[in-house]
């Protein structure tokens, strides 16, 4: 079982580097005359790193497997040296989280091998990685991802391992992963030509798809303003949000959070959750429990 500080010195190296992470920006909001104003223009996503990793796909694919594939052996209990395919086979797929997991794990055994294994059957041109090799056991694998999908499967892979305690509520960190997960599965199910021996464990599908997970709320995961000093009104065992402009030449399309108090906690309504009248049931309230 690997301690704390391992996880902690692979996730500030990577952070320090120059792959592009995938990150959700919180832009500050002042108030003035009714109309909710921002001021702050640029995403972490855009900033470059000290660490040169980017330029060297086999070794950062290294580094994201290895940590992931110690989180997936500490979260699950998996007994120290079996194969990458049973630890596959041992993920549940219950949650969506599990699926998650469980199928980006499937990904990255797939680019971690033909790194390692097959680097001379890789084909790299025009951002798109090209994997077509076959295993001792005479099994194909083959997976076409382009650069950018590459480092949303890395983005989805270190939210995963940074766990909850880095998203405001559990509502954002599920519907988050859930909303990068569909993004990925779409292209790697309509453009990845993926074929591996994941259809042949636990789990199995009748194609080479990645496997689909249930309803979630469809986040946008660019930019969000969070509005501390909401207004909002409770009656009738529903919250119901005065919703106020948001003016913010730079980025036209934005989604606002909401804060919350009701009997002594703090939440945080994502504007995607609230029905037409901008309301919601209380009793829907306490996966949106702020957790910080």
């Amino acid at each position: 079982m690997m301690d704390n500080d391992f996880y902690k010195n692979i996730i500030t190296l990577l952070e320090k580097s120059d792959i592009r992470f995938r990150t959700t920006e919180i832009r500050p909001i002042e108030e003035n005359e009714g109309i909710k104003t921002v001021s702050m223009n640029f995403s972490d996503v855009l900033r470059s790193g000290q660490t040169q990793l980017a330029k060297t796909p086999a070794i950062s694919c290294l580094i994201v497997f290895t940590l992931f594939d110690a989180y997936i052996e500490n979260k699950y209990s998996m007994d120290p040296g079996i194969s990458f395919k049973q630890k596959y086979n041992q993920v549940p797929f219950i949650t969506n989280q599990n699926i998650i997991e469980k199928e980006c794990y499937r990904l990255m055994k797939t680019i971690r091998n033909g790194f390692v294994h097959n680097i001379n059957a890789i084909i790299s041109q025009n951002d798109l990685f090209h994997f077509n090799y076959s295993s001792p056991q005479g099994t194909n694998f083959n997976l076409d991802i382009s650069s950018d999908k590459l480092e949303l499967l890395y983005s989805i892979i270190l939210i995963l391992v940074k766990g909850k305690y880095e998203i405001a509520t559990d509502g954002h960190f599920e519907n988050v992963i859930c909303t990068y997960y569909s993004d990925l599965k779409s292209y790697v199910d309509t453009n990845g030509n993926f074929t591996d021996d994941g259809n042949m464990g636990a789990g199995s599908v009748t194609s080479f798809n990645l496997m689909p997970i249930s309803s979630y709320v469809h986040f946008n995961t660019v930019v969000r303003y969070p509005i501390v000093s909401s207004n909002y009104d409770i009656s009738e065992g529903r919250i119901r949000v005065n919703i106020k402009s948001i003016s913010d030449p730079g980025y036209k399309r934005y989604s606002t959070d909401y804060c919350i108090k009701y009997n002594n906690k703090v939440y945080i309504i994502p504007q995607e959750i609230l029905d037409p009248n901008n309301s919601l049931s209380i009793s829907d309230l306490s996966i949106w429990e702020f957790n910080k």
